[in-house]
């Protein structure tokens, strides 16, 4: 007889099929070499879920969109606001200066040439007077070598501010026409104008002083209307005209009737 015993293997010869192995208990340690050790291990790592991966999902669209526009107004804002980068432009001043207030400095008053002036000033002029003053004959007196623009400035300055009317007499030549009236010259542009007029194209005489224009226009201040020759003369007549534009001086007018 047989003895099945010593099969180490445990092979049932007869055909019987193995008896079916017990999980071992919970919390047991597995036995050495049994068919499901590697169930009990795989288990666990089989109920978790993907580990993701960074690095391989895509960008979203809106984000490189979001990233275009931002890019985009950056460079607007850079070319409309950077003043070219030139330092003259843009001069940023440390915070500790910005709560100093700016000294303030009393501008110096610029003096200006009377005869610079004047020129730009009788550009209004020349339509009547002509450039190289000369005038236009029967119609509008010569500047040149005229008594009235080289004589008494004072009476110059009453005609240019309130107007004259003819007829009028220069070198030999009648004029019966209006100049109207300038005052809307200030003090300053009337006698450099005149002082330009009296010095030039071959003229000498002595500048006009603002100060000289100041008292003829106070001495003629209610006047409305052109002078003419004759009235000039007559206004002129008691008035000591060499006083006038002297701050010194007493006035040199008695009151006009």
């Amino acid at each position: 007889m047989a003895d099945n015993s010593g099969n180490s293997n445990g092979d049932n010869t007869n055909g019987e099929e193995p008896p079916l192995q017990q999980e071992a208990p919970l919390g047991a340690e597995p036995e050495e070499g049994r068919w499901d050790d590697i169930h009990e291990l795989h288990d666990p790592v089989m109920r978790e879920h993907e580990r993701p991966r960074d690095g391989f999902e895509p960008i979203s669209v809106w984000l490189v969109m979001l990233f275009m526009a931002l890019v985009g107004w950056g460079g607007w804002y850079l070319g409309a606001y950077s003043g070219a980068f030139s330092p003259d432009v843009i001069d940023i001043i440390p915070l500790d200066e910005q709560a100093v207030a700016p000294e303030e400095v009393e501008p110096q008053p610029e003096e200006i040439d009377p005869m610079v002036l004047g020129e730009q000033m009788y550009g209004e002029c020349t339509a009547c007077h002509q450039a190289d003053g000369t005038g236009i004959e029967g119609t509008f007196p010569p500047l040149v070598d005229n008594q009235t623009v080289l004589g008494d400035p004072a009476p110059l300055v009453a005609l240019v501010v309130d107007g004259l009317e003819g007829p009028i007499e220069v070198q030999g030549v009648e004029y019966d026409d209006l100049m109207p009236p300038h005052d809307h010259y200030s003090d300053q542009e009337m006698a450099a104008v005149l002082t330009y007029i009296r010095q030039s194209w071959g003229n000498d005489a002595d500048p006009v002083e603002e100060s000289l224009v100041a008292e003829v226009r106070a001495l003629t201040e209610e006047r409305d209307e052109p002078w003419t020759e004759a009235q000039l003369e007559e206004f002129f007549a008691d008035i000591d005209t060499d006083e006038l534009g002297d701050a010194d001086a007493d006035p040199a007018f008695e009151d006009q009737e």
